[in-house]
């Protein structure tokens, strides 16, 4: 299992972030941060890596989606 950072807003997906599975030695590594009015939230997730490389981020959205009881994807 690994986590991936969510963020929402309104009851809606709005990003989902995979972050590096190793990143190198010393390496800057990047998070996001939710603005005004969305919420940050963390799941694990088993391989989110395979939906990258299925180019299948439509399925992890909508697993995120039913995982968090979001209503929808996208911002009003």
């Amino acid at each position: 299992m690994s986590k991936i950072t969510i963020i929402s807003q309104d009851g809606r997906l709005v990003g989902t972030w995979i972050p590096p599975q190793s990143p190198l030695p010393g390496a800057a590594v990047s998070v996001p941060v939710a603005g005004p009015n969305q919420t940050l939230h963390e799941l694990d997730i088993e391989d989110p890596e395979s939906f990258v490389r299925r180019k299948a981020l439509p399925e992890l959205h909508e697993l995120v989606r039913q995982r968090l009881g979001l209503k929808e994807i996208g911002l009003l």
